[in-house]
Parts: C-alpha cells; sequence; structure tokens
C-alpha cells in the first residue's frame, strides 16, 4: 500500500504541475483520485482490526479521525467531481492539494501499523 500511495502522490503531482490552470482537466483527475484513497482506507481500517467497510465509508472515517474540515470538504467535492464530472468553479487545485494531503496522512498512519 505504501506503493500505491507513493505512486499516487508522485502522479498527482506531476499532473498538478502539467493541469493545474486547467480547472476541468483537474476535476477529472480528482473522480480517478477516489479509487487508490478509498482502497487504501479500507485496508488500513481492515490492518487495525476495524470491521471491513466499503472504502467511501473507510476513507470518510479516517478523514473524520484527522478532524480538518477543509479535508473532510475535500471528500465532498471529490464525490461530487466523480458523480456530477465537474466542480465549482475556484476549487480544484486546493481540493487537488488536500487529496495530497490525505495520501500523506494514509501513508503516515501505515506506518504505524
Amino acid at each position: 500500500m505504501q506503493q500505491l500511495l507513493l505512486n499516487f502522490k508522485m502522479r498527482a503531482r506531476e499532473f498538478y504541475v502539467v493541469a493545474s490552470l486547467r480547472e476541468e482537466q483537474l476535476a477529472h483527475w480528482i473522480a480517478d483520485a477516489a479509487a487508490p484513497l478509498r482502497s487504501c482506507a479500507a485496508a488500513l481500517a481492515m490492518m487495525q482490526g476495524q470491521p471491513a467497510t466499503e472504502g467511501k465509508q473507510a476513507l470518510a472515517l479516517f478523514v473524520d479521525h484527522l478532524n480538518q474540515p477543509a479535508l473532510s470538504a475535500s471528500l465532498q467535492s471529490l464525490s461530487c467531481a466523480r458523480e456530477q464530472g465537474y466542480l465549482a468553479q475556484g476549487c480544484a487545485k486546493k481540493v487537488m492539494l488536500n487529496l495530497l494531503d490525505i495520501a500523506n496522512a494514509l501513508s503516515q498512519h501505515l506506518q504505524q501499523v
């Protein structure tokens, strides 16, 4: 899982540099970012002895545990990007950076398990 998160972070940073001026492209990338983050959160929960949950719920619980409202709001934007294919004007960059923060937090928690 560490390798998956490392790859995620590297791809995210690369894409951010290439497409940060095109928010519509960032929104599509954000929508695709859900799968690796959700699967890592679900696997982490299982490793910590928590009952198995679907990835979306596991990621939401993990982010709630971090107690950072901006990260929770970014999860809502992630779901919006997946369901609608776009985000509100001006928020894609911040959401993408928050998703990187979530990936970093997942990585840190994995090191402690």
